[in-house]
């Protein structure tokens, strides 16, 4: 268990936090009607809730690697008309972040809808609206992002440069390492390269301006408020880069491709593309979510990565295979764990 894991289990800094939460609500004058509750934790972050007369707060606190996500979000929620969850308050040197309760997660939503027999994603398409004008509205903030040194770049073109580096992560480590790959195994995916990078030629040939990008797009980081005159928020910014605003939607769009009629699919991909018109029409723009999904999965293993490496051996273990598969994804292989050395 990594030692950040460990130490979010600790009574002791829970009660620190629980005290810094209790500090900041007192000081909006908020009254609280209950301790912090286990929302959820992973390797990633751990989320606690508390009751309050106004409401449930959320605190989340990402992990080491990634505590600049509460500058992030405190500098881009005013830029993005509402689509961004802005915090109550943060603790930048910890990365604590705390926030309003805003609404249901879209996979809460989706696991009740179909608790009812009802299968039909119709917030679909408005919160596909609602991820093309966030993508719009953070298109302009690149020099902002640049002077307070929270802009990492993954442009797509240069995908060949970052997915050489992506399986040299792997090739450079220790032979008994849990995430190393066995010489053969690399020069294989290496060989891979060149061809798998002309995704990103494709996607930037298209013109479409680069924007700041989360990773892939899940149900989870939906939240949907209560009244339709409210945006939609989006969550999960902690280890966004500037790139190709398809990368983020393209893996959801994969997986309604699986799960939604012809007509739903069509109608989530016209109100995402909608604000993209003028560098193609539907068909052009379609065509470009399949070179997407590969700069998606190589973003995912960066993170992933970035993440085990800093990790305990058991955290790399448990999580070789993904890390695996998210490189031949990114690589456009057949999903199969490479052979590591031994």
């Amino acid at each position: 268990m990594a030692q950040w894991v460990r130490q979010w289990e600790s009574q002791t800094w829970v009660d620190q936090v629980d005290a810094w939460v209790s500090h900041v609500l007192t000081t909006y004058g908020v009254e609280r009607t209950g301790g912090l509750t286990l929302h959820s934790r992973g390797l990633s972050s751990v989320v606690f809730t508390a009751a309050t007369q106004a409401g449930s707060v959320y605190l989340k606190v990402p992990a080491p690697i990634r505590a600049t996500e509460a500058d992030l979000v405190s500098l881009i929620a005013p830029h993005a008309q509402g689509h961004v969850v802005e915090p109550l308050a943060v603790e930048p040197e910890e990365g604590w972040i705390l926030s309003p309760g805003t609404g249901q997660s879209l996979a809460d939503l989706t696991h009740t809808a179909r608790r009812r027999g009802d299968t039909s994603p119709t917030l679909t398409p408005r919160v596909m609206t609602g991820a093309t004008e966030t993508q719009l509205a953070l298109s302009g903030i690149a020099d902002e992002l640049t002077g307070a040194g929270l802009l990492a770049g993954l442009l797509p073109g240069d995908m060949e440069f970052h997915l050489a580096e992506a399986v040299e992560r792997h090739s450079s480590l220790p032979a008994e390492h849990p995430l190393a790959l066995m010489g053969a195994d690399a020069q294989q995916l290496m060989k891979r390269v060149p061809q798998a990078s002309e995704s990103g030629a494709r996607l930037a040939s298209a013109g479409i301006p680069e924007t700041l990008v989360p990773s892939a797009l899940s149900l989870s980081d939906v939240l949907i408020p209560r009244s339709r005159r409210s945006p939609v928020a989006f969550l999960g910014w902690g280890m966004a880069r500037w790139s190709h605003p398809f990368s983020w939607v393209a893996p959801l769009f994969n997986e309604l491709s699986v799960r939604s009629t012809e007509v739903e699919l069509a109608a989530a991909m016209e109100a995402y593309v909608a604000g993209f018109a003028s560098y193609g029409n539907a068909d052009q723009l379609a065509g470009l979510f399949g070179p997407a999904e590969s700069l998606a999965a190589l973003q995912q293993h960066q993170d992933l990565m970035d993440l085990l490496l800093a990790a305990e051996p058991e955290d790399q273990v448990a999580a070789a295979p993904q890390a695996f598969m998210l490189l031949r994804d990114a690589l456009r292989m057949p999903t199969q764990a490479p052979k590591r050395r031994h």
